[in-house]
């Protein structure tokens, strides 16, 4: 069977959540790694957003927003990127910190949304 009025409604809804939040996280990546360039920032967000969801599940399912350890290797990387884009290694260090931050708080949304069920 099909999803009743109310399951489509709810799973829309949290699918709605889901993509604000994805575009909220971008909107931080484009101000915290301004130094990657306006051209670039997308296909560098792009390609940061899907490195930190390989490494954060062994899952069939991935997640919307993926939740970024410090010392993970999509961050490591990052930071590299935003040095040699001319950063101070702290500066570029804080940018990986402020987008881990972000993520942390929107998945922390999105539980509230899907009652706990992660996101």
């Amino acid at each position: 069977g099909g999803a009743t009025a109310p399951e489509a409604l709810s799973s829309a809804a949290l699918e709605a959540a889901r993509l604000r939040a994805v575009r909220s996280l971008a909107g931080t990546f484009r101000t915290h790694c301004a130094a990657l360039g306006v051209k670039r920032s997308c296909a560098f967000f792009e390609n940061w957003l899907w490195s930190v969801r390989g490494e954060g599940t062994a899952a069939s399912v991935v997640p919307a927003l993926p939740l970024p350890e410090a010392a993970s290797q999509a961050q490591l990387a990052l930071a590299r990127r935003l040095e040699h884009c001319g950063l101070s290694e702290q500066a570029a260090r804080a940018a990986c910190e402020a987008l881990a931050s972000r993520a942390s708080a929107l998945a922390r949304g999105l539980d509230a949304i899907d009652g706990g069920g992660g996101g």
